[in-house]
């Protein structure tokens, strides 16, 4: 696998798709890697890894460049198959600076509005329930939380309205998270991982919570509610915690 041509930070933003007209159908996969908070001047904050042209006497798998985000992507990011599904993937980022869609078959970015997703991390989008993309909240209390992004991709891209929110956690109000990851198992099950910095007397402790959560249908007309199973608390007393996998 060739090196990058530019560093991406700590964390960066990765997703993989097929490409739409490949030179190669066996090789249809195209990787894409971008810095959460590129630099101003940095010309290689987004990269794309893909199979190239052998007429060009370069054949083989190669980074690509491409357009850098017109601002930092530090915030939530969404990949959205456009018309619900077989049309062309889009990159939704958003951030303080607003939320900007990129469109990955023409290369290029446009503004979806002033407003900044309500997700930290990456939002999940779910089929089964209601075509909806589900996340963890950045605001305090950080609970599980769904909505429709589809509006974001209209020739008028309007902000989307959020859909549902639950309080899957009861946590002192001194407690910050510091880091969230979330993982889709199937069948409206969730595996919920979140990383904690309280005080204690003068120090700063931290903690983990894993949480098992599961959204099913329910009454008539049907709407979706959370059932909550089991959590696990981990207690930090060595080392710490750089990201969650």
């Amino acid at each position: 696998m060739p090196s990058l041509r530019g560093p991406k930070g700590p964390n960066p933003i990765s997703f993989s798709i097929l490409d739409r007209k490949p030179l190669d159908p066996r090789r249809a996969d195209v990787l894409y890697v971008m810095d959460r908070c590129p630099r101003r001047y940095d010309y290689y904050s987004f990269e794309a890894l893909m199979y190239s042209d052998p007429s060009n006497g370069r054949k083989g798998w190669r980074w690509h460049r491409l357009p850098p985000p017109p601002a930092s992507a530090n915030g939530c990011h969404a990949l959205i198959d456009k018309d619900g599904g077989g049309g062309d993937p889009i990159l939704v980022v958003s951030s303080a600076d607003g939320t900007h869609c990129f469109h990955t078959f023409t290369n290029t970015w446009f503004e979806a509005g002033g407003g900044r997703l309500p997700f930290a991390g990456r939002a999940h989008r779910v089929p089964e329930l209601d075509n909806l993309w589900f996340g963890i909240a950045s605001a305090w209390p950080s609970d599980l939380c769904a909505m429709d992004l589809y509006p974001l991709c209209g020739l008028r891209p309007e902000a989307p309205r959020l859909a549902y929110s639950w309080g899957d956690l009861s946590l002192p109000d001194d407690w910050e998270m510091m880091d969230c990851s979330m993982v889709y198992l199937g069948g409206g099950r969730f595996c919920v991982a979140k990383i904690f910095e309280f005080c204690l007397g003068d120090d700063r402790k931290g903690m983990g919570v894993i949480s098992g959560l599961e959204v099913v249908r329910q009454g008539e007309p049907s709407k979706l509610v959370m059932v909550k199973h089991k959590s696990k608390l981990y207690k930090f007393t060595r080392g710490e915690i750089q990201c969650i996998l």
